[in-house]
């Protein structure tokens, strides 16, 4: 059987390939109940609506059955003030029966020549400790940094619960956790007056104003215009995201993008995207309190916001009770594929030149 499956052919995607490639997703993710319906809106949505581009997909194919795929969605960014068009690699997909065959390597090779043939000559991901190898050893990519995750927890015991069993234990654990935060949470920022926190539904012409005067302050960064936000927080299936902003009058001032979801036991209150204007930590410090007033409302164990390199943000988030998990406990990392000239590749590499947060992943 090993040898008969051998013969699968490269090829690119062509329309109609989607209902396949579902059925592929459904021999990886069995126990998902996801309609095809469902899957088709989120997958046009990601792959033919984005605003940057349609997206680049190649499948492996054997005897008309799809059994691996690999894609690449364009991402207009922003390095070293110049405006590039940038890609994000997701849902690499190989068929149970299929593995250990080249397919990924593959497939892979032939998405990023494809994306160079169109300009696309930086390909960024978040793979795990499993596909990370494959990545770096197989096709040259390069670790920038692994993630930098900030927690808060709201309820400690529900928080620990997956990890302590013990109910005395946790009970312990839980009040240590309590008496530990309040003694270390120091919001040292004072209130201004003048600046109001508002809820959205969507993003005006403002933001491309508020994004024009900041795109300069962070050297590596994905573009975030009216355009890209709307697309992908608004315009999102399945997904409902709560957005606020911070005004001075007409002016934005900063952002900050919220969803929670349940894992396991524990409710997850989830920061995916904050941005402000440079050294406004006031600013900072009125967007999480309004996350930690939403998440609280809705009954949220722990907050997460995983980001880097911001020592501004980091700071802030410290002084309002968040706490760092070591680099050592992270289990994703954050790389980059480049086909850039070699006197930038350092510059890439650099993690303190990097702004990447939750949204900019492939974890949606």
């Amino acid at each position: 059987m090993r040898l008969m499956i051998r013969n699968w052919k490269v090829r690119d995607y062509v329309n109609g390939d989607e209902i396949k490639i579902f059925k592929l997703w459904q021999a990886i993710h069995p126990t998902n109940k996801r309609s095809l319906n469902d899957w088709l809106t989120w997958w046009n949505w990601m792959y033919k609506q984005n605003p940057a581009g349609q997206g680049i997909i190649f499948v492996a194919d054997h005897n008309d059955m799809i059994v691996g795929h690999y894609a690449i969605v364009p991402m207009l960014m922003n390095v070293n003030k110049n405006i590039v068009v940038g890609s994000l690699s997701l849902d690499t997909m190989t068929h149970p029966d299929y593995r250990r065959l080249g397919i990924f390597e593959a497939l892979a090779k032939a998405t990023y020549s494809y994306g160079q043939s169109k300009g696309i000559n930086l390909v960024i991901g978040t793979p795990n400790i499993y596909s990370g190898p494959g990545l770096i050893n197989k096709l040259n990519w390069f670790i920038v940094s692994s993630h930098q995750l900030f927690f808060k927890p709201l309820n400690w015991e529900n928080a620990l619960r997956h990890r302590i069993h013990n109910k005395i234990l946790l009970k312990i654990c839980g009040n240590i956790g309590k008496l530990s935060q309040h003694t270390i949470y120091r919001n040292r920022s004072k209130i201004p007056r003048n600046i109001n926190i508002i809820k959205i539904s969507s993003f005006d012409d403002r933001i491309d104003e508020f994004w024009n005067d900041i795109s300069h302050y962070h050297p590596i960064t994905v573009v975030k215009n009216k355009e890209f936000l709307n697309w992908r927080y608004v315009a999102v299936p399945d997904k409902k995201y709560t957005i606020y902003i911070a005004e001075t009058g007409n002016k934005i001032e900063g952002y900050i993008i919220l969803r929670y979801e349940t894992k396991k036991t524990r409710k997850i209150g989830l920061i995916f995207d904050m941005v402000v204007r440079p050294s406004r930590k006031d600013v900072i410090y009125l967007l999480v309190s309004k996350a930690i007033e939403y998440f609280s409302s809705e009954n949220v164990d722990l907050i997460e916001y995983y980001m880097f390199t911001d020592k501004l943000f980091q700071r802030a988030l410290r002084d309002m009770g968040f706490i760092k998990l070591p680099s050592f406990f992270e289990k994703n990392i954050f790389c980059i594929y480049s086909k850039i000239p070699v006197d930038t590749m350092e510059f890439l590499k650099d993690k303190r030149n990097w702004f990447v947060q939750l949204g900019d992943s492939d974890l949606l």
